[in-house]
């Protein structure tokens, strides 16, 4: 946890080895009999470090988050998951719980979206991890 993976190479055999650089500064390496890039905004610089082109790009995207609401954390402890994401299309918008609230986000258009900065070169900068721009 809190440690970022800066390298991957496969080995003969078809594992992998990990390397993290972990939130102390010192490197560790995991072995791995297989890895999932499930690296969300750095998606694209994991699959640089495995050989794999991975298509995407950060874009900035705004939403809301609403207050705990009650009805949703009794929805939670009642069913033992998340509410399912409702998706309005036409509306061009999405509604999702997020902890025992709601977020609302809107789908943008190409001519309303930003991408991320040149500078990013598709990936979002490691030092930016929590940060909400």
């Amino acid at each position: 946890e809190h440690s970022e993976v800066v390298g991957l190479t496969c080995q003969p055999d078809g594992s992998w080895e990990v390397l993290l650089q972990l939130p102390s500064g010192d490197s560790h390496v995991v072995k791995a009999k297989k890895v999932i890039n499930c690296a969300g905004l750095w998606a694209e610089r994991i699959g640089d470090f495995a050989g794999v082109h991975t298509p995407c790009t950060v874009i900035q995207h705004q939403y809301v988050i609403t207050e705990p609401i009650p009805e949703v954390k009794e929805y939670h402890a009642k069913h033992g998951h998340q509410l399912p994401v409702i998706r309005d299309l036409e509306g061009s918008y999405y509604l999702r719980d997020e902890g025992d609230g709601m977020l609302i986000g809107p789908y943008e258009g190409e001519d309303q979206m930003e991408l991320a900065p040149r500078e990013w070169k598709g990936t979002m900068p490691p030092e930016l991890t929590y940060h909400l721009f």
